[in-house]
């Protein structure tokens, strides 16, 4: 029985001085954990619509939405991309409240969360052994 929630792509990144304009989210629906940066909180404009953000938080890069953004400095993540298929079934099953619910939210006092995401970097080198595939879709869910 496969996971019904198959991720796409997981990855966790360190990256420097990135800037994005009018980047149309067309690879499907993201989560991104920005765990730290070298600044003390984050600007995007997802949708026209602009949010200051300290770090860590989450952002939903929802298909088709718009996104801006630029920093400076460097920021951890950690993010999971879903297939455009699943973009109603990741609605329906609550993990997208729709175009009007906020797409960025911060993680706050949530140690259990970058905990969580540290064991599932682990877990990358061992992606192609039996049911480990499966073991990072639930806990990316």
């Amino acid at each position: 029985m496969r996971f019904p929630f198959q991720v796409k792509t997981a990855g966790w990144i360190v990256v420097s001085n990135q800037c994005c304009r009018n980047l149309g989210i067309r690879y499907g629906t993201e989560f991104c954990v920005r765990m730290a940066a070298s600044e003390s909180a984050a600007v995007d404009t997802i949708d026209g619509r602009t949010y200051r953000t300290p770090f860590p938080h989450v952002v939903m890069k929802r298909f088709g939405a718009v996104h801006d953004m630029r920093h400076r400095g460097w920021r951890e993540a950690f993010f999971v991309i879903y297939p455009p298929a699943l973009a109603a079934a990741l609605r329906r099953a609550g993990a997208d409240d729709g175009p009007d619910a906020l797409p960025v939210w911060p993680v706050g006092g949530a140690p259990d969360v970058l905990e969580s995401i540290r064991e599932m970097r682990a877990l990358f080198a061992r992606v192609a052994e039996p049911g480990v595939a499966d073991e990072l879709d639930a806990r990316c869910w």
